[in-house]
């Protein structure tokens, strides 16, 4: 499995504002992504018959995305 982290610059933004932007990037880019809990994004993106998930973690201070799934579909 593999992370990528980075950390937050912003220093008055809070959790809401946060997710927002990162769902707000992940549609940018093409993913569908779902809040899941507090500090906790699904993402999946799909791509002709490949769909790959990920979750993504944040707090105030730094965000990462971990890989979690990959599948093809025939």
């Amino acid at each position: 499995m593999r992370t990528l982290s980075a950390k937050i610059s912003s220093t008055n933004s809070d959790l809401q504002q946060i997710e927002k932007g990162i769902v707000k990037a992940c549609i940018k880019l093409g993913w569908d992504c779902t809040p899941e809990s507090a500090g906790v994004i699904n993402g999946v993106l799909n791509i002709r018959t490949h769909q790959l998930t990920v979750a993504i973690n944040f707090d105030e201070t730094a965000y990462s995305v971990s890989y979690v799934l990959s599948l093809i579909h025939i």
